[in-house]
């Protein structure tokens, strides 16, 4: 745990695997960023940070408070580090395809300008 990191991307660079073990969560940036930087990632079943893995594809999901099975995904990896490679490379590419702000911002723009937006 780094409390205060102003620059994560050192952080994340220096890690092999990332886990967020929240019991609840928004959309969680940090898993995103982690993704971006193609890490694998370990975290919750809470909703914020299911969103965006694909279990076994670029990431591990546990359910929240259980930590047996956070400690067995994070074993999983370590001792399976080919696997932990094809979800880091998978967390880079779902980061690309589902995240990438242009996308995501051309993609807001057609609902807004589609009318899909309601006015409040």
């Amino acid at each position: 745990y780094h409390r205060g990191v102003e620059d994560v991307r050192r952080v994340i660079a220096d890690s092999r695997i990332y886990v967020l073990p929240s019991y609840r969560e928004g959309t969680s940036r940090s898993v995103l960023e982690a993704m971006a930087m193609g890490r694998p990632v370990i975290t919750t079943d809470a909703p914020g940070c299911r969103a965006p893995i694909v279990p076994g594809v670029n990431g591990l999901l546990v359910p929240v408070g259980a930590t047996t099975s956070l400690a067995e995904a994070m074993i999983r990896l370590i001792d399976n580090p080919d696997e932990a490679r094809c979800m880091a490379r998978n967390s880079r590419s779902i980061a690309e395809q589902r995240y990438d702000i242009q996308k995501v911002t051309a993609h807001m723009m057609e609902i807004i300008e589609g009318g899909q937006w309601a006015a409040g």
